[in-house]
């Protein structure tokens, strides 16, 4: 069964795609960046990256973002998660 949460008036779904933010966000989370230098980068501010950060985690099926890379490097070869 799909997760859902309430963000503010949207609804996020596991297994939804991401925004086009989220995917740029995304891509900074799996690198060794934190999250103050990801928004110096995309000069936006903590909260945003924050906030994109919490809705990936939700569409994902993750809470933390050693998950979320684990997660994506199983999609890459092929690895079902157990969850």
């Amino acid at each position: 069964m799909k997760r859902i949460t309430r963000n503010g008036n949207k609804t996020i779904c596991t297994g939804m795609p991401l925004s086009k933010k989220e995917l740029i966000i995304y891509n900074y989370l799996l690198t060794d960046l934190t999250t103050e230098e990801i928004a110096e980068k995309l000069f936006v501010s903590i909260r945003t990256v924050k906030f994109h950060r919490n809705n990936i985690y939700v569409k994902k099926g993750v809470n933390r973002r050693v998950q979320l890379i684990v997660r994506h490097y199983q999609s890459i070869i092929g690895i079902r998660s157990a969850a």
